[in-house]
């Protein structure tokens, strides 16, 4: 019996040295600006990206502009969890689903997909 008291206190001794208490966990605000960049194998050229995430009433949106695209797109289709973002924006040429996932830094990566063609993106977080 009494090493199942000792096991037990063990067990619980590395439960609680294992688990990160809330208080310790950065959290993470998506809004903000973004600069992105990605390079688009079809076109044969690197596109700059600007990303603003702004909240509205109880959900997130955004507003995408590129070198391609000096207008934007504006978005409500736009979730985050943890340090990632993922967003839907509707162009004239299609849909495009972007996923980024922000590093400590404020640095990121993130991919972007649409009808037959896709890529990466790098950037920062800048404001």
């Amino acid at each position: 019996m009494h090493n199942l008291k000792n096991y037990s206190f063990i067990l619980l001794l590395l439960s609680i040295l294992s688990t990160n208490s809330v208080e310790a966990q950065e959290s993470f605000d998506p809004i903000g600006e973004y600069q992105l960049t990605t390079f688009i194998s079809e076109l044969g050229m690197s596109v700059s990206a600007n990303l603003e995430i702004v909240s509205d009433e109880d959900q997130y949106a955004a507003r995408l502009r590129s070198d391609l695209d000096p207008e934007g797109s504006v978005t409500r289709d736009v979730t985050v969890e943890g340090r990632e973002i993922r967003l839907g924006v509707g162009t004239p040429d299609g849909d495009i689903s972007i996923v980024l996932a922000i590093a400590n830094d404020d640095s990121l990566e993130g991919s972007w997909s649409t009808l037959g063609a896709g890529g990466s993106f790098t950037g920062r977080k800048i404001r």
